[in-house]
């Protein structure tokens, strides 16, 4: 953003290398308004941990559907303002695990006339307890337990109320 001037750089635009360390912990999101946010790629670490390649498919469909409006809503603030957040996710597996991940959402701009935007994930694991085999489950649902929103210079929806899951 600093190179741009403030500007929200376009996901063709940005130079990855420059953080090569996090790239397994990276997912890229396409989203069109108003139901998709379909995974373009992500990185090995994620694979790994959730038992596949979410490559193609729709983030929305491991939502809870009672969440679907606040998820997409979320989505939408990243791109539309744009602004960024940080969740805290616990994750549901088909072992019957729920395993606790931090994510944090980053916008990339479009260029591509069929996508609304872009969001960069860096997402990772938090949990304590110690690692499966990806052939020992895979991810089934994912719910928000907390949401922090970041100002990157052009505000946050401070109106946004995310339905969020207590433990």
């Amino acid at each position: 953003m600093a190179e741009g001037g403030g500007a929200i750089p376009e996901k063709n635009g940005l130079d990855i290398s420059r953080f090569v360390p996090a790239i397994p912990h990276l997912v890229l999101t396409a989203i069109r308004k108003p139901d998709q946010c379909i995974y373009r790629l992500a990185g090995d670490d994620m694979i790994s941990r959730i038992g596949m390649n979410p490559k193609g498919k729709n983030y929305y469909d491991f939502v809870p559907k009672d969440r679907f409006a606040h998820a997409s809503q979320a989505m939408h603030m990243v791109i539309d303002i744009p602004s960024s957040f940080r969740a805290d996710i616990a994750q549901q597996y088909s072992d019957g695990r729920v395993r606790m991940v931090e994510a944090l959402a980053v916008p990339l701009g479009s260029d591509d006339p069929d996508v609304d935007g872009f969001i960069l994930f860096a997402d990772c694991e938090a949990s304590r307890e110690p690692s499966m085999l990806p052939t020992d489950r895979m991810l089934l649902g994912a719910n928000v337990l907390a949401r922090d929103l970041i100002d990157l210079g052009h505000g946050v929806d401070r109106s946004f109320v995310d339905r969020v899951i207590a433990t």
